[in-house]
């Protein structure tokens, strides 16, 4: 089990967070972060060093693109189930910092933001794997987030949604925001068809799965 994060890395990374979105900017401040960490990943809230535990089999494979990969150990599992993997961060820091990490990778690389994705991406897809990155960014950011995410899929690809979900009614806190039902729910008005959930026991974790119906 990952070790639980320092409140004082916790609160940095709010302060962050809430300073991007006042400007205007939610995916913003994943780079000062990194930098910030200067190569110590305890100072990367998300940053566990390891595959997250709900990547599990059966893996779709094919051509897979990763969201917000961080330091790549997500990627790095979903390359050894893939044809091809892209693996992009909006931080460069953490791209560089991920090739160190895996200097012998399969994995595609780059630094891209997934407000601006490069048009040669879109629809070019089987599997798209996102790990908390939806979580990450505020309420007012998320639908056009989620469609960026769903426009990586090429028709029969199948998306993977990895989010803490919250009731309704729960206190909004500090970041990270986990996601409304409602907002998971959001991808059938995106062309996406739900194929299933799994859950972590004893959490408010889930990985969802979408897919892009063939044409």
């Amino acid at each position: 089990m990952p070790e639980p994060v320092d409140i004082e890395v916790r609160k940095a990374a709010a302060r962050l967070a809430n300073r991007a979105r006042e400007q205007g900017q939610p995916s913003q401040w994943f780079e000062p972060l990194y930098q910030a960490a200067d190569g110590d990943a305890r100072c990367v809230p998300w940053a566990d060093l390891a595959p997250h535990p709900l990547l599990q089999e059966p893996a779709p494979g094919g051509r897979a693109a990763v969201v917000g990969c961080g330091l790549g150990d997500d990627a790095e599992w979903v390359a050894a189930r893939a044809d091809s993997v892209w693996a992009f961060d909006v931080s460069a820091t953490a791209i560089e910092w991920a090739k160190q990490r895996w200097p012998d990778a399969r994995v595609q690389y780059e630094q891209a933001d997934l407000f601006a994705l490069p048009p040669e991406r879109l629809g070019a897809f089987d599997w798209v794997v996102e790990v908390y990155t939806l979580q990450a960014l505020p309420p007012e950011s998320r639908a056009a987030a989620s469609r960026a995410i769903a426009s990586l899929l090429a028709p029969g690809g199948e998306l993977w949604i990895i989010t803490r979900i919250r009731p309704e009614d729960a206190e909004w806190g500090p970041v990270p925001w986990p996601l409304l039902r409602r907002e998971l729910d959001a991808l059938a008005s995106m062309g996406l068809e739900f194929v299933k959930e799994e859950a972590l026991t004893d959490t408010d974790l889930v990985r969802s799965h979408w897919r892009r119906p063939a044409k």
